[in-house]
């Protein structure tokens, strides 16, 4: 009897499927790769490296079935696909944890090669655990990595409060990064780039320095502390009415990572941005990208008064909405309320008053700035303190000051500087002043 086509591949197909969850029922689970000195078990599940990171949990039998028959039918079988991806290619190591009270995963982990910096530990990119197996899955995305390395060590951490790593152990990971990728051709600042007639200036760029103590309540200290120093010119003179927003820098390997600074101010015509991102050793050189914008000396046609806002330092919050013909359209809410903490700030002025501005342009990257503010009685009122939230890229924008209004103050007029930024992208070769820290782990297991 000739059965047809579809039949005989079903039946094959079933019968693979069951010799293959005999054999994988036969085979003995994974083992532990590492065993922390608190007792807690890790195993090494896979890593993965590129934009688009997947993990299938379950066993052989499981993921055979999900293939071909459907995910939701392997499902049935103890099958789950664990997906996300990233901004630049990257490496995301997967591991296991075995369920129960005492080997809870650890959120943190961080990376070096042997001999080399290693980076602030950064928190957990997925983590899931299975109904059917008392195990955890964790996962860390890494994308600023000594790409060059052969070997990787992925090191766990715990934090607990005040922040500071606890050092648990540490396994080895295969580097599945592209190896022998040219370098961009930078050079060691000082770098000068002219856009739009200003020039702006990389005057240092140094890696390897120790965390200054002003930071040590948000960093670990295990990554180095890199100084980046600018300077801004117009007309042949140093100009002091420029702060940088964020640092983007991206290595010749792909290394990625990205600064946001609520407030970078300029001291004399000096800017100088520091950071515990890591720029290894290995990577030759960088694109390093910041976002330059003006704080005063704005063109008129960036300037827009919203006149005769009603508002005193006692009244409950104002929002106001409304649409500034410049730049396109722009649509904007302003929000006024009393200060939460009425206290001295910058600029020798009383905060009684905090102001929002959520806002959405026409025209992509729009930044803003307080430039102004007059009260009801013609006096210039005192703001500072002012900072943004928006993404890198898009038409969405938040701003965020502080001011003081007279006790005698009932309406405002309030003077935005809607603005488009100054990306300026240096090609650099760090200066390190030394190019490995001193570790607290015990050795790696292999």
């Amino acid at each position: 009897m000739n059965r047809p086509v579809w039949q005989r591949w079903w039946f094959a197909a079933m019968a693979f499927v069951l010799v293959a969850g005999f054999l994988a029922w036969l085979l003995p689970g994974p083992q532990a790769d590492l065993v922390l000195a608190d007792g807690r078990q890790v195993s090494l599940l896979a890593t993965t490296y590129g934009t688009r990171h997947t993990y299938e949990e379950g066993s052989f039998l499981a993921r055979l079935v999900a293939r071909f028959f459907g995910p939701n039918r392997g499902e049935r079988f103890g099958y789950r696909s664990h997906n996300f991806s990233s901004m630049s290619p990257s490496l995301t190591v997967w591991t296991e944890w075995p369920r129960g009270g005492s080997n809870s995963p650890p959120r943190y982990a961080s990376i070096r090669a042997p001999g080399m910096f290693e980076s602030e530990p950064l928190y957990l990119a997925a983590s899931s655990f299975s109904s059917r197996k008392p195990r955890s899955i964790v996962a860390w995305k890494f994308e600023s990595y000594p790409r060059r390395a052969g070997k990787l060590e992925i090191r766990f951490h715990d934090h607990p409060l005040p922040y500071r790593p606890n050092p648990l152990g540490a396994l080895m990971v295969p580097n599945r990064a592209e190896q022998g990728v040219a370098a961009f051709g930078g050079s060691e600042p000082p770098i000068r780039v002219e856009n739009g007639g200003v020039k702006f200036s990389l005057k240092s760029l140094e890696s390897g320095l120790e965390v200054p103590l002003w930071r040590r309540g948000t960093e670990s200290a295990l990554a180095p502390w890199t100084t980046a120093t600018f300077e801004v010119r117009e007309g042949g003179a140093i100009s002091t009415n420029w702060m940088i927003r964020r640092i983007e820098c991206i290595g010749a390997t792909s290394n990625y990572f990205a600064v946001p600074y609520t407030r970078l101010p300029n001291r004399n015509g000096r800017l100088e941005a520091g950071f515990s991102k890591v720029l290894w050793p290995d990577e030759p050189d960088w694109n390093l990208t910041a976002e330059f914008v003006r704080t005063s000396g704005y063109a008129e046609a960036d300037l827009w008064t919203l006149r005769e806002v009603p508002v005193s330092r006692t009244n409950s919050a104002v929002v106001t909405n409304f649409v500034a013909a410049i730049h396109g359209d722009i649509a904007a809410q302003l929000t006024l309320k009393p200060a939460l903490l009425q206290s001295a700030a910058e600029n020798g002025y009383l905060r009684t008053t905090d102001l929002g501005l959520s806002f959405t342009s026409s025209v992509p990257e729009m930044r803003v700035e307080l430039a102004r503010v007059t009260d009801n009685r013609g006096r210039e009122l005192k703001f500072g303190n002012g900072y943004a939230l928006w993404p890198h890229t898009g038409p969405n924008g938040h701003y965020v000051a502080g001011m003081e209004l007279a006790p005698d103050t009932q309406s405002i007029d309030v003077t935005f500087a809607f603005q488009r930024p100054r990306f300026v992208t240096f090609v650099v070769k760090p200066t390190f002043v030394r190019t490995n820290f001193d570790s607290a782990f015990p050795p790696a297991s292999k």
